[in-house]
């Protein structure tokens, strides 16, 4: 989720689409949660809003999981400049930037 001061802007979740060229395409969670705000915000500064930003990420089944943005989900975090991504482990919750 997308937390811009104190409230809830933008949720995103893992979602697939398929096969492509051999390949599964799909879209994390992180990067679903920055575009629900780009689509919602595109016309008043959204990437403004994205840098005053901090982007949570929760993975949980049955207890906590590992949910650390891979490196095409940080590309992606890092070029709309948020500077606070929380991420969950296995064993307890972890700031990434």
């Amino acid at each position: 989720m997308v937390v811009y001061k104190g409230k809830i802007i933008g949720n995103g979740y893992n979602k697939g689409y398929g096969k492509i060229l051999n390949g599964n395409y799909s879209v994390h969670a992180e990067v679903d949660a920055i575009y629900d705000v780009i689509k919602k915000y595109k016309n008043h500064g959204c990437e403004r809003i994205l840098r005053e930003c901090s982007l949570y990420v929760i993975q949980y089944t049955d207890k906590l999981r590992n949910s650390m943005p891979c490196n095409n989900c940080c590309k992606v975090i890092e070029k709309y400049g948020i500077r606070r991504v929380y991420f969950s482990t296995e064993t307890f919750n972890e700031k990434m930037i």
